[in-house]
C-alpha cells in the first residue's frame, strides 16, 4: 500500500500593503493654512517678543501660547513671535500659557 499524502495547499496571494497617511486631510489643510499665517505673522513681527536670557532677536519660530490643538493651530490670537534660545526655555519652564 502506497502513502498519498495530501497536496500542499496553495499558499494565499498578499494582499498589498497601504500607507497610512502620516496627516488626515482636515489636519493637512489646517497645516497649510498656518504655514502662510506664520510667515505672515513672522513678516510683521520679525523680532523675539519674549527677550529672555540668550535671545537672539530675530523671531524664527511661533510659541502657540494656548496650544496647537484643532482651530488653536491658527488662531492669532495666541501667537507669540519667537527665537528658538527663548522658545526652548519657555517650552522647558511654561513660562507662557
Amino acid at each position: 500500500m502506497k502513502f498519498n499524502p495530501q497536496p500542499k495547499p496553495e499558499p494565499t496571494p498578499k494582499k498589498a500593503k497601504t500607507k497610512i497617511a502620516k496627516l488626515s486631510p482636515k489636519r493637512k489643510l489646517q497645516n497649510d493654512v498656518y504655514l502662510k499665517l506664520r510667515k505672515m505673522y513672522l513678516d510683521a513681527k520679525p523680532n523675539c517678543e519674549v527677550k529672555l536670557t540668550g535671545c537672539t532677536f530675530n523671531a524664527t519660530e511661533i510659541h502657540h501660547a494656548e496650544g496647537r490643538i484643532g482651530k488653536l493651530l491658527t488662531d492669532i490670537t495666541n501667537f507669540v513671535a519667537i527665537c528658538r534660545n527663548c522658545h526652548v526655555i519657555v517650552e522647558n519652564q511654561n513660562l507662557i500659557n
